[in-house]
């Protein structure tokens, strides 16, 4: 990941997007790197620390999440799932916004 960092760095910066998902710790980490955000380094710490809120950073909003695969317990599944409806939800009104 360390290697791929600059690249995904400038993907980003080239893309502008309007909202990011980082699904699980290793993208959640280089997120927060890249958008230097002042948040726990593990995704479960933050994921719990924001609960149901979104980061912004500049214009783009940023909304942590659990990897689907990742072995968590049922209840935070449908956590999991209910963020996926956010993303969703925010993009849609980010491109009527600024299409």
């Amino acid at each position: 990941v360390k290697h791929s960092l600059p690249y995904l760095k400038r993907q980003l910066e080239i893309l502008n997007p309007k909202v990011i998902m980082p699904l699980g710790g290793t993208a959640w980490k280089a997120v927060r790197e890249i958008f230097k955000l002042a948040l726990p380094e593990k995704i479960t710490d933050v994921v719990n620390l924001l609960d149901a809120e979104n980061v912004s950073k500049d214009e783009t909003i940023i909304i942590p999440n659990f990897h689907p695969a990742s072995h968590v317990p049922p209840k935070i599944q449908f956590e999991v799932w209910d963020k996926f409806k956010r993303f969703a939800e925010i993009a849609e009104l980010a491109d009527k916004i600024d299409p």
